[in-house]
């Protein structure tokens, strides 16, 4: 089934597969995650180049297309890309400006394994998962390289990559202290040390993430970023500022 939807007065078209009815009635109903519009109206520029790592079946990339003037929409799962690749079929105005990348955006080139808990397509399959219904490899893209060239030019980094974050965020480093981009970033931590015990699992999701938020010291501003709401984080800040360690919570967004 083919239905319209509009978000913050911006409309595209998308599939309405049974398996993900809820996901698009709650989107309809303005009830999915509207904190992340807010985010993307606010701090996408007019023509700007924007990076969607983890595009899924589109929504994000579709209205980021309205705004920005290239969005590089990057999934990895099979399942996804085939619906995104779908949606994008019904909205030939916006899919001008988005490009598409079938790949893992992680710190090297090759290929990479990654599974679902559930079915393939739903949102949650992460390379950190081990175990799961369905398990498939994927093209790898080195994102140092990648941001070093070709994505050089991209202000704005939606993140939602189920744990690949951990490794592709320090692979941004030197893209992100350069050119400082506005970063959408979810986290998932719940996915990291699966095989240890509670301490060593606590102590290494810590560090993990203490060396993402590395890779934003001196930005300006940090907020967490729930469904609903957008939040100051002033512990996150002072920590990108030297002070000690905060807890990032499961989104953020840090401005220059």
């Amino acid at each position: 089934m083919q239905k319209t939807f509009t978000v913050s007065g911006r409309s595209f078209a998308a599939h309405v597969e049974p398996k993900l009815e809820k996901f698009w009635n709650l989107l309809a109903a303005n009830r999915w995650e509207p904190a992340t519009f807010q985010v993307f109206e606010k701090h996408i520029r007019p023509g700007s180049t924007v990076a969607d790592v983890g595009a899924w079946i589109g929504p994000t990339a579709l209205f980021a297309a309205h705004i920005a003037g290239t969005v590089h929409a990057f999934e990895p799962d099979h399942t996804a890309f085939e619906a995104l690749e779908a949606n994008l079929a019904l909205n030939p105005e916006l899919a001008r400006n988005i490009e598409l990348h079938r790949a893992a955006l992680t710190d090297f080139d090759g290929t990479v394994s990654m599974t679902s808990p559930g079915q393939a397509g739903m949102s949650e399959s992460s390379t950190l998962l081990d175990h799961g219904d369905t398990t498939f490899e994927v093209p790898a893209v080195d994102a140092a390289r990648l941001f070093a060239d070709e994505l050089n030019a991209v202000e704005f980094v939606k993140m939602d990559i189920e744990g690949g974050e951990y490794e592709t965020i320090p692979a941004m480093g030197d893209f992100i202290t350069d050119r400082k981009p506005t970063v959408l970033l979810s986290l998932h931590p719940h996915n990291l040390g699966l095989d240890m015990n509670d301490e060593q699992r606590n102590d290494y999701v810590r560090a993990k993430t203490a060396t993402i938020l590395h890779a934003f010291r001196g930005y300006d501003a940090a907020f967490r970023v729930t469904a609903r709401e957008i939040i100051p984080a002033p512990d996150v800040r002072r920590f990108l500022h030297g002070g000690g360690y905060a807890d990032p919570g499961d989104c953020l967004l840090l401005l220059p």
